[in-house]
């Protein structure tokens, strides 16, 4: 032992050493528990509360039954003034209350307790309440400002601590007005309110502001001002002079030219027999408003001198116009009129009339003819209601009896009495006889329908009043069976069958009808044409895809004289399909139809057109060949060799996965030539190559002699040899950009190997960075140089593009077996390398 023990000390550490060895069993002995809380902090202060927080950080042996906080006006517990309590608790319990009912600007000391065997108690903590002050408030905007009132208000945004007691606006013609000054009283509380201010005076300016008041006094708010409006006057107005004047009745009015700074409220004319008329006086009641208005003057005296005034009424009187003077007519009289002779009359019926001249001063409210055997017939008798109103008019006299003879006069009647006309006479005719009537052969005959008709020769001396046609499958047939009519008449018509039966005999007979019967014609026969397939006409072929396609507007020309029971598309592959083959059904009836065939095998060729059946077959459209879109990622068949080639999918493009050969092979040691013919070389003139590795191509060969890009060249039908944009799109799918800023090399760094196949079954070692992903599965075939030589086959992959630089060069890409990425190279047109073919 060193340093500065006591021996003492030193005593004291030895026999707890001893103590430690011989005591390894000695049960621990743990120090008593306690109850133990801890007050926190004073917070969100207010004039009237405080939240407290605290901690319980012990609950001793027996638990806690009653926590929460006490607090006073000084240090001491026993001076506490209020308590919570928040019931049982855990250990480690935080917990906190909002203390409330305090009093402004007052000093407090809170603490926190816990109370179980023992009563234990945290530090006071300390704080003062914010201090009570006047409310702050904000005056609000002036408006419905009037020659003596306006609207005002506030929004208290604080009562200061204390309730406020009093709010409303005061006002006042100098600046700063308050509560000794005219004010309102808008109750208590905080938040907007509303005030109405009256008894202002006209035309004057005001300045007013809000006010609150609470226990600390009252505030007010920001001062505005405003002007009130010019005090009203009654309004300003002349009277129009009467027109219009009947016995009973005018037209007047007037003109508002000013409301004085009042709405007008009510306007019109009053009159009277005497001077000066106002509205205790008859007057109108025409509205509101100013500027013209018309006055209607009713139940005026015949022969009676008026005045008459227009009126206009604001808030602040009513005010009438210049008087005016005015006369009425004379009162009414019976009408005057006279008779028409009797015109047109038949056995049965005639026309008649009159002419009113005057009504007498009083509209006519019934006018017409009546007639007798006997003379001066009047209403009692038979006559005609021809309505109201004067001046000439026509009557249709009905109902008479063959060969006799009539007295007849016109009548008119007004308010005052019915007055006739002269008295005419005349006498009916012969009763007549049926019309006669001759029927036409049937013309234009269809399936269902035909054309027919007649000519009526006489009408038997009574008007023909309906004529037409009637037709049945029976002899003879009347309007029981099937009809239909034409105009009313003689001379011939014409009248068109329909929903007749296809194939089947008919009779027809035209008819008249007039007042004594019903005649008919002869009995015509004919017969409907017989029912025969549909004439069906196939739409045009909208759009095709990978396994439909679509056909939009096919039509029925002719339904065939039977009802349309079933129509749709039909197709295959031979070139007239019909219901054997594949089919889809659109409906029945006739019209156009648009349907999609669907089901179908991808480039595939199709012949597809549309169908329609009756009960008598079913006719077919003219046939549509198409061929179904290619589906990426199955095997393209060239149809002229009978090869097929794997496809792939790369970006948005789809990509032969196989190198091209199709062609006719020839020695590298010939050139080939521009004859019509595809033509292709094999790696060391080995055909087995060609189709290990697929052909070799010089650049015009492969583009077939043309020089526009994109073009088909050596591809299949719907395939063409890509251009160098394609290239690079193609690439750009795989995340190659271009390294050099003049766009000259065009490389990657991972993008070779992503379409070389893996491996060196192909490819020599090491087919750097080879992983296919694409599923391109370039081979390195090599390329036949213009010597007829071949070289590179293992170490290489060359592609053409069809993208011309001059008139020897054009752009390829080169893949080996050491880089893992792509080279775009200028190539020597005459050399001969693989072509990849991208679908159109």
């Amino acid at each position: 032992l060193t340093g500065n023990k006591t021996p003492f000390t030193l005593i004291a550490i030895g026999m707890a050493f001893m103590l430690g060895l011989f005591c390894t069993n000695c049960r621990k002995i743990e120090p008593e528990r306690q109850i133990m809380v801890k007050t926190g902090t004073a917070q969100e202060i207010s004039y009237t509360s405080c939240k407290i927080s605290a901690t319980l950080l012990d609950v001793g042996v027996s638990g806690v039954d009653e926590h929460g906080f006490c607090w006073s006006l000084s240090p001491d517990p026993e001076d506490a003034i209020g308590c919570t309590n928040l019931g049982r608790a855990e250990k480690g319990k935080e917990f906190e209350e909002v203390l409330v009912d305090l009093q402004p600007g007052t000093s407090y000391y809170v603490w926190a307790y816990a109370s179980g065997d023992e009563m234990v108690r945290g530090k006071p903590v300390s704080f003062e309440t914010a201090a009570t002050q006047v409310p702050s408030v904000e005056t609000g905007v002036v408006a419905s400002i009037s020659y003596n009132t306006a609207q005002c208000g506030g929004i208290i945004t604080s009562d200061g601590g204390s309730q406020v007691t009093a709010k409303g606006v005061c006002w006042s013609t100098s600046p700063q007005p308050d509560l000794d000054d005219p004010h309102t009283s808008d109750g208590t509380g905080t938040g907007e309110y509303s005030s109405e201010i009256n008894g202002l005076e006209p035309n004057t300016t005001y300045y007013v502001r809000a006010y609150a008041t609470n226990s600390m006094g009252p505030n007010f708010g920001n001062e505005r001002t405003f002007k009130t409006e010019v005090e009203p006057t009654p309004p300003e107005l002349t009277t129009k002079s009467v027109d219009n004047v009947t016995w009973n009745s005018a037209t007047g009015g007037g003109n508002i030219t000013s409301d004085g700074g009042s709405p007008v409220t009510a306007k019109g004319v009053c009159w009277s027999t005497s001077p000066f008329p106002d509205l205790s006086d008859p007057h109108t009641s025409d509205g509101p408003g100013t500027g013209v208005f018309n006055s209607a003057l009713t139940d005026l005296l015949p022969e009676t001198n008026y005045y008459a005034r227009a009126y206009a009424t604001n808030e602040v009187d009513t005010k009438y116009g210049d008087q005016v003077e005015f006369t009425t007519l004379p009162g009414p009289v019976k009408p005057q009129l006279t008779t028409y002779p009797i015109v047109n009359f038949t056995w049965n019926s005639a026309t008649g009339g009159g002419n009113i001249t005057s009504d007498g001063g009083s509209p006519v409210t019934a006018r017409g003819v009546c007639w007798s055997t006997s003379q001066a017939p009047d209403l009692s008798d038979p006559h005609t209601s021809d309505g109201p109103g004067t001046g000439a008019f026509i009557s249709d006299l009905t109902d008479l009896q063959p060969e006799t003879m009539y007295y007849a006069r016109a009548y008119a009647t007004n308010e005052v009495d019915t007055e006739y006309g002269n008295e005419v006479t005349f006498t009916t005719g012969v009763q007549p006889g049926v019309a006669e009537v001759i029927t036409y052969d049937a013309q234009e005959i269809t399936w269902t329908t035909a054309l027919s008709g007649g000519n009526v020769t006489y009408d038997g001396g009574s008007e023909v009043t309906e004529r037409g046609l009637c037709w049945g499958i029976n002899p003879n047939p009347t309007k029981a069976d099937f009809s239909a009519a034409s105009e009313a008449g003689t001379g011939e018509f014409w009248v068109s069958m329909s929903d007749l039966l296809p194939g089947t005999q008919y009779h027809i007979r035209a008819y008249a009808i007039n007042s004594i019967d019903i005649a008919y014609g002869d009995d015509v026969v004919f017969s409907t044409q017989p029912v025969v397939e549909p004439d069906v006409i196939t739409g045009a072929l909208a759009l095709v895809k990978i396994n439909s396609a679509t056909v939009n507007g096919s039509s029925i020309s002719s339904e065939g004289g039977a009802p349309i029971i079933s129509k749709g598309l039909c197709w295959g592959t031979n070139p007239n399909p019909t219901l054997a083959d594949s089919w889809l059904e659109y409906g029945t009836g006739p019209g156009s139809f648009s349907m999609e065939a669907t089901g179908l095998t991808h480039n595939t060729e199709y012949y597809i057109r549309a169908y329609a059946s009756n009960n008598a077959g079913t006719g077919y459209g003219e046939p549509i060949p198409f061929r179904t879109l290619f589906q990426c990622g199955a095997q393209l068949l060239d149809v002229r060799d009978g090869q097929t080639y794997f496809t792939v999918s790369i970006g948005e493009q789809c990509w032969m996965a196989e190198n091209l050969n199709a062609g006719v092979f020839v020695m590298a040691s010939d050139p080939l030539t521009d004859d019509g013919t595809v033509q292709k070389y094999c790696y060391e003139d080995s055909d087995a190559n060609c189709y290990e590795y697929g052909a070799q191509y010089t650049w015009d060969e492969m583009m077939q002699y043309t020089m526009v890009e994109s073009a088909q060249g050596v591809c299949p039908s719907g395939w063409h040899i890509p251009s160098d944009f394609e290239w690079k799109t193609m690439e750009r799918s795989l995340g190659m950009t271009v390294l050099e800023s003049d766009g000259t090399l065009w490389r990657g760094t991972v993008e070779g190997g992503m379409l070389k196949s893996g491996g060196t079954t192909f490819w020599n070692p090491p087919n750097e960075g080879a992983t296919n992903s694409t599923l391109f599965s370039a081979l390195p075939a090599g390329m036949v140089w213009t010597d007829g030589s071949s070289s590179g086959m293992g170490d290489f992959a060359v592609f053409w593009t069809s993208t011309p630089i001059l008139d020897t060069q054009a752009w390829y890409r080169y893949l080996h077996t050491d880089e893992a990425r792509i080279y775009r190279v200028d190539g020597y047109r005459p050399n001969s390398t693989s072509v990849r073919c991208v679908k159109d």
